[in-house]
């Protein structure tokens, strides 16, 4: 019997030409993976300043719509942030929890970078330093504020408009946002 011996494309792999392939593989998701991770860090900035517009977005809503001043509460000690508000007549304030606005607590790795607040009519901030405070008030209007949030490389601001109330996000850092800007919107209210 005439045994025939099998043809290299039929054999299969060998193992240097698996481990090849696997060390590929290899420099390939050890070079994305870091990649990754930041880029899931720096994801996951966005998504706190954007909790923390929407949080100042609440408090302003709140204190129109309930013709009371609200509060949006930063406490950098625990890297935490909260609407406060009372809902009772007896003046006891409460922090505010529902479907639309939540305490918010960030991880360690990010922390408020800095924290400008600039009260209307002279007003007293508080002076402990580990609590700040921004005031809505029922006619809408606000103390102005920035709010940098960041992880050491990355920083994202807040920035509160005192004459409207309103809150945005911008990326960068608080020296990048302008806090004597007009608002337009404002204007149109005052006459």
């Amino acid at each position: 019997m005439n045994r025939r011996r099998p043809r290299r494309a039929e054999r299969g792999f060998t193992l240097i030409e698996l481990l090849v392939v696997a060390l590929i593989a290899v420099l390939l998701i050890g070079g994305a993976l870091p990649t990754s991770v930041r880029r899931y860090q720096r994801l996951q900035l966005e998504r706190y300043a954007r909790q923390l517009r929407l949080a100042a977005k609440y408090a302003r809503l709140y204190a129109v719509e309930t013709n009371q001043p609200c509060q949006l509460v930063l406490l950098e000690e625990t890297r935490s942030f909260m609407v406060v508000a009372r809902l009772s007549d007896d003046g006891a304030e409460t922090i505010v929890s529902n479907p639309y606005v939540r305490p918010c607590q960030m991880e360690e790795r990010y922390t408020f970078e800095k924290i400008v607040i600039m009260p209307a009519g002279g007003e007293s901030v508080s002076s402990d330093e580990t609590r700040s405070v921004v005031v809505f008030r029922p006619d809408g209007t606000a103390d102005t504020a920035v709010i940098q949030i960041g992880d050491g490389v990355h920083q994202y601001s807040v920035s509160i408009l005192g004459a409207t109330g309103k809150a945005k996000v911008q990326r960068g850092g608080v020296e990048e946002v302008p806090l004597d800007v007009i608002d337009l919107d404002a204007t149109g209210r005052a006459g």
